[in-house]
C-alpha cells in the first residue's frame, strides 16, 4: 500500500495523550476491550487512569509515535515499542546483552489490573501473553511492539506501516529481533516487513475463565530478524 503523502511520524507529546488514550480505546472496542473491560467500558475513572498512566510513559522517554495528518492535524495511529534487554557498549560500539532469569521474571511480571476489570480474566490473559513470550524468547533481547492502535476511520493510509517500520529500523541498528503479537487481519501487513510467525495462541474466556465475552483473542506470534547494517 502507498504511504499517504500528508502523514507524518513525530514523537508523543503530553498533548497528544488524550488522543492516545482516545485511539487506544476505540480501536479495540470490538476485540480486546471485551476481555480487559467490564461491558461498555472503559469507563471515566479508567480513561482517566489510563492517560497518567500514558503520560508517565512519556516522562520516561519510552518510544511512543503518532503518524499525525499534515493537513487536518489529526492523530492517526500510535504506537509504544519497548526494548527489553540491557544496553551496554563494547569498544566504543552499543551492543544489547541478554536478561538474567530475574529481570525476565521481572518484565514478565502481570501488572495490576484496572478497577473495573475482572481479577481472574486480566490474570489469565496476561499469563498466556506472558507465558508465550516467555517460551519463545527466553533470555534473548529484543524490541517489543507493545501496543499499536490506528483510528478507526483512518485504517488503510499506511500509518500503522510507518509506525512498525520505526521499530524495525531500531531493531536493525541495535542487531536484535523485533516482536509482535498479531491479530489475524494484521498479519499481512508484519509479513511484509519482515516479520515470521512463530506460533497461534488463542485466548478463549470461555475456556479460561467459563465466560463468553464475545471474543476470542487469536493472535501470531512473529518475530523479525535484524538486517545486518549497510544492507
Amino acid at each position: 500500500m502507498p504511504r499517504d503523502p500528508n502523514l507524518k511520524l513525530h514523537p508523543l507529546t503530553l498533548d497528544q495523550v488524550p488522543d492516545y488514550a482516545r485511539i487506544r480505546i476505540n480501536a479495540f472496542i470490538p476485540t480486546i476491550n471485551k476481555i480487559l473491560f467490564a461491558p461498555g467500558g472503559p469507563f471515566p475513572k479508567t480513561v482517566a487512569g489510563m492517560k497518567e498512566h500514558y503520560r508517565g510513559f512519556v516522562n520516561d522517554g519510552c518510544p511512543i509515535f503518532y503518524v499525525g495528518d499534515e493537513v487536518t492535524g489529526e492523530v492517526v495511529a500510535i504506537a509504544k515499542w519497548r526494548m527489553v534487554g540491557n544496553e551496554i557498549e563494547v569498544e566504543g560500539t552499543k551492543r544489547v546483552a541478554e536478561l538474567s532469569q530475574a529481570e525476565v521474571d521481572k518484565e514478565l511480571e502481570v501488572q495490576p489490573k484496572w478497577e473495573e476489570s475482572d481479577q481472574r480474566m486480566w490474570d489469565k490473559f496476561y499469563a498466556c501473553l506472558n507465558g508465550t513470550t516467555r517460551e519463545i524468547m527466553g533470555c534473548r533481547p529484543y524490541w517489543i511492539l507493545d501496543m499499536m492502535a490506528t483510528d478507526p476511520k483512518h485504517e488503510r493510509r499506511g500509518a500503522a506501516t510507518m509506525l512498525v517500520q520505526w521499530g524495525c529500523d531500531r531493531s536493525d541498528e541495535l542487531g536484535i529481533e523485533a516482536y509482535i503479537e498479531a491479530s489475524q487481519t494484521g498479519t499481512p501487513m508484519y509479513e511484509r516487513l519482515g516479520f515470521k510467525t512463530v506460533k497461534r495462541v488463542v485466548f478463549d474466556p470461555v475456556k479460561e475463565v467459563g465466560r463468553d465475552v464475545g471474543y476470542a483473542y487469536d493472535f501470531n506470534v512473529m518475530i523479525r530478524q535484524p538486517k545486518p547494517q549497510g544492507s
